[in-house]
């Protein structure tokens, strides 16, 4: 039997407290057990010093605008899957720099698009295919491994091999926007 209007309304409800009790009671834990620990100290540093030090080792400063707009796209990219595998129970990270975001936002916003980008910039003329593997055989066996040993990213109904064709993916659609970019680029000018 289907729920009147108002009794699916009192669900919706009841399901917005509980996780804003939650979401409270996640805060208390970052409050006094994660604020301040070396875990969110080296989440501080992944989300400020791979920017500086990309930004000071970038060869081109003619394509920084190019780069960024890359970065920005595989940043909303990676937040999204994250946000989606975080939130169906595939992982959680218990060391959160921010407590209300439901992801390690240093992956999302860092790790990820100046990893990506890096690799944009090493060895142009690779093929993208083979740069697009390496990417992500190191990203998922090196860095998810690293966090995960540190606790931070806990795996709950994921393995790292699952990652692989994802970080394929955004490494290749970041190189294709890249080069689009470029070419749209070139063209325009008189």
């Amino acid at each position: 039997m289907q729920p009147t209007h108002q009794q699916l309304l009192k669900l919706f409800d009841n399901n917005v407290n509980g996780i804003t009790l939650l979401i409270h009671t996640k805060v208390y834990l970052w409050q006094h057990y994660v604020l301040f620990s070396w875990q969110w100290w080296l989440g501080v540093t992944c989300a400020v010093i791979p920017w500086l030090l990309w930004y000071l080792s970038s060869r081109k400063r003619s394509d920084m605008d190019r780069l960024l707009y890359v970065g920005f796209i595989v940043m909303v990219i990676a937040l999204c899957l994250d946000i989606m595998g975080d939130q169906i129970g595939l992982w959680h990270y218990r060391y959160n720099v921010i407590p209300n975001v439901p992801t390690f936002f240093p992956f999302d916003l860092t790790l990820v698009p100046v990893s990506v980008l890096t690799m944009i910039q090493i060895l142009p003329k690779l093929n993208p295919v083979i740069k697009g593997v390496a990417y992500a055989v190191a990203s998922s066996y090196i860095g998810e491994p690293f966090f995960h040993a540190i606790d931070i990213y806990n795996l709950i109904h994921w393995k790292y091999i699952y990652s692989v064709p994802i970080q394929i993916c955004i490494y290749l659609v970041a190189d294709v926007i890249y080069k689009k970019r470029h070419k749209f680029q070139l063209n325009k000018q008189p």
